[in-house]
Order: structure tokens, then C-alpha cells, then sequence
């Protein structure tokens, strides 16, 4: 299994982990966590946000016929 950080729990990692397999990128914010500016919950929040803009973005395209 990814450890992402130590300070995250098993299953913490473990979403990470499903999210970076999902997404094919990996999460960001764990630096942030790590010098303890963010929770655990803003790490995944600020992750999930970040899909959720891109694909808002991604529907905004005008994909031509």
C-alpha cells in the first residue's frame, strides 16, 4: 500500500490512494498536511475540489461535431 504520510491513517492512505488511481494523478496538499497547515479532511477536500473544477472545465469545452 501508498503511504502518503505517516500521520494519515491506513484508510486515509489507502482513499488517497483509490483517488490517485481514479484520477492518474497523485494528491497534493500532503506537504501542506505534513507541516500541519491543513487537516487531513482539507487534504481531501482541497483534492477533491480540484477534480471537481477540472472537470467543470472539461464540460465547458466545445467539442466540435
Amino acid at each position: 500500500m501508498t503511504t502518503y504520510s505517516k500521520k494519515l491513517t491506513p484508510e486515509q492512505n489507502k482513499a488517497l490512494a483509490r483517488y490517485e488511481g481514479l484520477t492518474s494523478v497523485a494528491p497534493f496538499g500532503v506537504e501542506e498536511f505534513e507541516r500541519g497547515e491543513i487537516t487531513a479532511d482539507d487534504l481531501w477536500q482541497k483534492n477533491i475540489q480540484w477534480i471537481v473544477a477540472v472537470a467543470g472545465d472539461a464540460q465547458k469545452i466545445n467539442f466540435p461535431p
